[in-house]
């Protein structure tokens, strides 16, 4: 059964079960490493970089109130697959499309890199803007 819940309540559920942490992120210093945020850093794609120890030994993630399951971002990771009734409409759209715009994606990946193809080959104006290797 599937089941969701807003972002602020799982963030809550995190800051509560993790204080260390909590207190780091919110003294986080974003230019360099510090004592005070527990050796994390802000990277430069907004995404926090962790000690794996501090991950390790001292995380805890919240689970599931209804089925006590792991909890998981109804995000696509780097190499899950794409549901398929979600990527044949996205290839769909990219065929179709008069402009395709990538935003944050280095394109280094099959899933990503044959929808900008699919709309080159479809005559769109492409536009890729990413702050890494495209």
């Amino acid at each position: 059964m599937l089941c969701s819940l807003p972002r602020y309540s799982f963030q809550d559920q995190v800051k509560a079960l993790n204080p260390k942490w909590a207190e780091a992120i919110e003294s986080l210093d974003y230019d360099r490493r510090s004592n005070t945020s527990f050796g994390m850093k802000q990277r430069p794609d907004g995404d926090i970089e962790i000690d794996e120890k501090f991950w390790e030994e001292e995380f805890h993630i919240p689970i599931c109130q209804r089925c006590n399951g792991i909890l998981k971002p109804d995000i696509v990771f780097f190499g899950d697959n794409v549901p398929k009734g979600r990527a044949d409409r996205t290839m769909e759209s990219a065929k179709g499309c008069d402009a395709f715009l990538v935003l944050g994606s280095s394109l280094m990946n099959m899933s990503a890199f044959r929808l900008i193809r699919a709309a080159h080959e479809a005559d769109a104006t492409l536009a890729i803007v990413n702050i890494s290797v495209t």
